[in-house]
């Protein structure tokens, strides 16, 4: 025959950007609650799911009204923070680390995203900051890889913690008293934040500014962007 099969592909039609895709659909699972040997959602209790607590988004892709908390210059461009990526591993070598935070709910990021970065969701991050200013913590914050106690640090430790930091290191990797396989633990230069549409990553970035983090900037229009443009 001519051209390829379309069998588990789903065809996308973008009519604003008069564009296609094309996404490969994975095969039947007999462990799936829709379409496996045991359904748990059905015909029946379909209208009675909870898609958006299971999921941590709503049932559709529209975004709303477009924050805009950021001057310029606070914010990266996909195609900007594509290039950091590829040359991650070179620029790492020469000292020059970052920090890649996905804010979004852990449901959507199990789902996709960014090759090292690392889940921390926006209300954890907002609770830790409130928490960090507040009076009864400041005696007693609580130290990161770099000791210091400072926002910054309560992000970089907070991404150790949970596996992904620095070159996509894992928890072992690390010691409690914050060396790497006794080298002192390089620490990040920048932060960056993404989210689903660049709204909730300029939330943080906003805050994490506040609190003395200079280097932090989000990914502008989000991950939806991000498979615009890039993947």
């Amino acid at each position: 025959g001519v051209g390829e099969c379309s069998a588990q592909k789903l065809l996308m039609f973008d009519g604003l950007a008069t564009s296609f895709r094309s996404l490969k659909l994975r095969p039947r699972q007999a462990k799936c609650a829709v379409c496996g040997t045991a359904p748990t959602i059905n015909e029946a209790n379909f209208a009675r799911y909870d898609y958006e607590g299971k999921c941590g988004g709503p049932m559709h892709d529209k975004g709303g009204e477009g924050l805009c908390l950021l001057q310029e210059g606070q914010r990266v461009s996909c195609e900007a923070l594509k290039r950091r990526l590829d040359e991650r591993r070179a620029a790492e070598a020469k000292g020059d680390t970052f920090l890649l935070v996905d804010v979004r709910p852990p449901a959507e990021f199990a789902f996709a995203s960014l090759a090292g970065s690392v889940n921390v969701p926006v209300d954890e991050i907002e609770g830790k900051l409130e928490a960090h200013e507040s009076p009864a913590s400041s005696s007693a914050a609580e130290a990161g890889p770099t000791g210091s106690g400072s926002a910054f640090d309560l992000i970089f430790g907070e991404c150790v913690r949970r596996g992904t930091a620095v070159e996509e290191r894992s928890p072992g990797d690390f010691g409690s008293d914050g060396t790497q396989q006794g080298k002192p633990l390089p620490v990040p230069r920048q932060i960056f934040v993404v989210c689903r549409r660049g709204n909730d990553s300029q939330v943080v970035v906003d805050k994490l500014r506040r609190h003395g983090v200079a280097e932090a900037f989000d990914l502008e229009g989000g991950l939806h962007q991000w498979s615009k443009t890039i993947d």
